[in-house]
Parts: C-alpha cells; sequence; structure tokens
C-alpha cells in the first residue's frame, strides 16, 4: 500500500491556516461598524426625516388654504345659484307683496370674524299694494355660516385701490352680475335698496355702479397665502399669488 507522500512541514501548516474559525479578521480586528459610522447613519437619517416632515407640512398648509379658496369659490357660486332660482326661503317672509332683494355672502378680516363667513337671503318685507312702500324694510334669512379649517383666516380685501375690512357680496334674482358693498349700512342691519327699491350706489364699495374692480379675498395660514378673485360679472377664480 503507498504512503501519501509530504512535502514538506509548512505545507500541512499552510493548510491548516486557510481554514479560519475566529470572529477576527486578519489584521486581528473585529468585524462591524464603528462608532463613527454609525453617528454618520444616524445624522443622514435624522437629516432625511426632517427634510420629509418639513415637506409634508408645507403641502399640508398648502392643501388647506387651497380647499378653503376653493370652498369659498363654491360658496359664492351657491350663493348666485340661490338668487337666480329666486329662493324666498321658508315661513313665508318673502310672500308677496313682499319680494327677494337677493342672496350675499359677508365676508371681513377684521379679528375675529375673519376664521368664517356667513351667506344669507335679503327680502324686502312690505304690505299693502304700493310697489315700493316708504315703510318697507329689509330683512335678512336663512342665515348660513362657514368656518375655514384650523390655522386657516382672511388677511386682506382688496377693491381697486381700497383695502376695505369687510364686505357684502350681493346677486340678484335674474342677474348673473354681483354687486361689493360695505357692510356698515347694508344688511345684516342695513339695506341695499333705496327708497325708490332700487340699488343704493352710495353704499357700494367705489361709491358708484356699475362696479368696475375686483374683489380679491387673500387668505392665509402661517407664511402661506392664497387669493380667490371676484369680479363683477360674476367670475370667480381661485390662486396662488
Amino acid at each position: 500500500m503507498p504512503f501519501l507522500k509530504v512535502n514538506s512541514k509548512s505545507s500541512i501548516v499552510n493548510r491548516g491556516s486557510s481554514i479560519d474559525h475566529s470572529p477576527f479578521s486578519i489584521h486581528g480586528k473585529a468585524s462591524g461598524f464603528t462608532l463613527i459610522e454609525l453617528l454618520i447613519v444616524i445624522t443622514v437619517f435624522a437629516i432625511t426625516t426632517s427634510l420629509i416632515t418639513a415637506s409634508y407640512l408645507t403641502f399640508e398648509r398648502n392643501q388647506r388654504l387651497k380647499a378653503a379658496a376653493q370652498k369659498i369659490k363654491t360658496d359664492i357660486r351657491f350663493t348666485q345659484n340661490e338668487a337666480l332660482s329666486g329662493n324666498k326661503g321658508t315661513g313665508g317672509i318673502c310672500d308677496s307683496p313682499s319680494f327677494l332683494v337677493g342672496w350675499y355672502l359677508k365676508i371681513s378680516s377684521e379679528n375675529g370674524e375673519n376664521t368664517s363667513y356667513t351667506i344669507f337671503g335679503d327680502c324686502r318685507v312690505q304690505t299693502g299694494s304700493d310697489p315700493c312702500p316708504s315703510g318697507g324694510t329689509e330683512t335678512s334669512f336663512n342665515p348660513k355660516v362657514i368656518v375655514f379649517p384650523s390655522g386657516v383666516k382672511i388677511t386682506n380685501l382688496t377693491y381697486g385701490i381700497q383695502t376695505p375690512t369687510s364686505a357684502n357680496i350681493l346677486f340678484q334674482p335674474l342677474v348673473h352680475n354681483t354687486t361689493f358693498w360695505n357692510t356698515i349700512s347694508t344688511p345684516p342691519t342695513g339695506a341695499f335698496l333705496d327708497g325708490n327699491c332700487q340699488l343704493d350706489s352710495t353704499k357700494v364699495l367705489g361709491g358708484t355702479l356699475p362696479q368696475i374692480s375686483n374683489l380679491i379675498i387673500e387668505l392665509s395660514r402661517e407664511n402661506t397665502t392664497y387669493q380667490v378673485i371676484i369680479s363683477p360679472s360674476g367670475e370667480v377664480n381661485e390662486k396662488k399669488p
């Protein structure tokens, strides 16, 4: 029986050293991350998380503003449609000889009032056969309050070169156009009509009819703004300035 030929002792030693059962590398150091490497990974993760969070918060803020602007746009259309359809509300307040003046949206940028707006119907209440008795009064009805999302508010109103703190946006029956009014002397505490049952031009923003300037409503949440633009023709748009 032939014997295995061994060239040298060193070859046996070399073969034995090729199998490494130790958790250490050939340089004698433990494998894995160093403390500095872990700190770098944690720092990068923290920065990435903060950037994603900031981006989300900005997106969420913009979406709330856009949703509020679109809601105003929708409610202005609703107000216009209520006037065009001649909705006189319930309870017979506008039964003949009384008549519907229109529907309006009251909006304000004053603190305490700038986080919501209200939609009303308005009726000229009168008795007798006289189509415009001197004793007739205007009464608002069916108020509907709409509250903005949390943090959203009206910060500014602009009409031409004027910056009113509040305004009434009035739509009349059978008329697509709209008019913008000073709220001090118009409903719900005053009147849109004069003694001849005509629109009282002394109470509109700008002091004359027909009006030619847009009414711009500026909404804000923190440092972000959005605008709703209403033209006298009744057209409504919203945009980020």
